[in-house]
């Protein structure tokens, strides 16, 4: 009985140290992203201002295929502008055929639906919709760009999918915003920033909540 007593309590502390011991190198190995705002996050080109924030992995492995997503809680179907409202504004992106598809707008006053977790792109030759950040390195995600108009009405808004900027998600005025990023891998949790998005008269700025 004393030797069967000593299986069990073995195949007992065996059991739970397998567990625990997956568990413990599963918490300390899983990646860490982060999400923040540096000085490079803002891209400047003639036709107007890239507005990224930083995505970081300061875990010991790999974040596999993270996507980057959007939510804009109370947006409102005035806040969209149409393709035609815009479009004579917009200067010629790095894509030339872009200029030829300004009808490429998921999100309009017609076709209304709320901005919640839709997808984003990675500022990558392309624009990937999913990204791998490798431990130790950082990565840009788009949120938006920001256009002056060629009249006195200030900036407007426009926001990426994740075919990037080639189909656009929606283009909104200018005006004040308020919503989350999500940064998810495939094998880690979803990291989650809440933000805002001000008027300025340098452009509307992306400000992270807690930074």
């Amino acid at each position: 009985m004393e030797a069967l007593n000593t299986l069990i309590s073995a195949i007992i502390g065996l059991a739970v140290g397998t567990v625990f011991g997956g568990w413990l190198e599963r918490v300390l190995y899983r990646p860490r992203v982060t999400i923040e705002i540096v000085s490079e996050s803002t891209y400047v080109r003639k036709e107007g201002k890239y507005v990224s924030v930083v995505v970081s992995n300061k875990g010991r492995t790999a974040a596999i295929d993270c996507i980057g997503s959007i939510s804009i809680d109370e947006l409102s179907r005035e806040a969209l502008l149409s393709p035609n409202d815009a479009v004579k504004d917009e200067k010629l992106p790095l894509d030339p055929d872009y200029k030829l598809k300004p009808d490429d707008q998921l999100l309009t006053r017609e076709s209304f639906r709320e901005i919640d977790r839709e997808p984003l792109c990675w500022a990558h030759i392309g624009n990937p919709p999913t990204y791998t950040v490798n431990p130790g390195t950082k990565t840009l995600l788009d949120v938006f760009k920001a256009i002056e108009r060629d009249t006195s009405d200030g900036w407007y808004l426009i926001i990426p999918s994740e075919a990037g900027w080639k189909k656009l998600r929606a283009r909104l005025k200018d005006g004040d915003y308020h919503g989350r990023l999500v940064v998810s891998p495939a094998n880690a949790p979803p990291t989650i920033r809440e933000f805002k998005i001000v008027p300025s008269s340098e452009g509307p700025r992306l400000v992270l909540n807690g930074t």
